[in-house]
């Protein structure tokens, strides 16, 4: 009985443990609770819809006379840095979803302690204390507008100067790539142009002898065999003729 009894002791330190502070975070749904601290950043003048789903009886039994009603604060996230906490609504009913619209407004002098700040939500008829039971979101950071105007201009800035060097290399690359092409284009011309153009070992329409030792023209092409020259009559061969008796006197 006592071994059954030591594992239910240890079962409901287990139950209460998961039911911490930092589990009630998840029910966070902006900032969102399953992001670790400071993942989000915000800055000066943003427009933040702070939304949380709400929390059982598990949570809220806790607060004095187990309150559902609660005063929603913004306050540092670490009390060694900064004392600083502001109360930003009252009335907000956590055992359901509920939502409250801040623009983001804390002073330069309180930034420069620290940019590290949550949100908590105190039972109502209570102020803000580090000492009593409260739900609190995960940290976010907020910055000054000036740093984030700053931060753009400066990605801006670098995302032109990138563009323009991209853009100035692919103007570059095409221009080398189109000069080459038309310079291939002219020599190719000029080279078919050359082959073309006759030769001036002979005329147009003439073509020489295959074999220059044979003593004969080509049969074909512009050139005719040599008509072979007249004979001359043989002195001898040939006999005067004679004339008829008749003519004879």
């Amino acid at each position: 009985m006592a071994n059954v009894a030591w594992v239910w002791l240890l079962l409901i330190s287990v139950l209460q443990l998961a039911q911490s502070s930092e589990t009630a975070r998840s029910h966070w749904q902006r900032p969102d609770g399953d992001d670790k601290n400071f993942k989000e950043v915000y800055s000066i003048g943003d427009l933040l819809q702070i939304q949380w789903a709400g929390w059982d009886s598990s949570y809220t039994k806790r607060f004095k006379n187990n309150e559902t009603q609660a005063k929603l604060y913004v306050n540092a996230w670490n009390s060694d840095y900064s004392s600083f906490s502001k109360i930003l609504s009252s009335g907000n009913d956590i055992s359901t979803h509920g939502s409250y619209d801040w623009k983001v407004e804390i002073d330069d002098q309180q930034l420069s302690q620290t940019k590290e700040y949550a949100f908590t939500f105190i039972p109502e008829g209570m102020s803000y204390s580090t000492d009593i039971y409260r739900i609190y979101s995960p940290g976010i950071r907020i910055q000054s507008k000036s740093t984030n105007l700053t931060a753009t201009t400066s990605k801006a800035a670098s995302s032109d100067t990138n563009g323009l060097s991209t853009g100035a290399k692919a103007g570059i690359g095409a221009g080398i790539g189109i000069g080459g092409l038309a310079l291939l284009t002219t020599l190719g011309f000029f080279i078919l142009r050359w082959r073309r153009r006759p030769s001036s070992r002979g005329v147009t329409g003439v073509r020489e002898y295959s074999d220059p030792g044979s003593g004969q023209a080509p049969t074909d092409g512009f050139y005719q065999k040599a008509k072979p020259p007249p004979q001359e009559l043989s002195i001898e061969s040939v006999s005067p003729a004679e004339l008829p008796s008749t003519l004879r006197r």
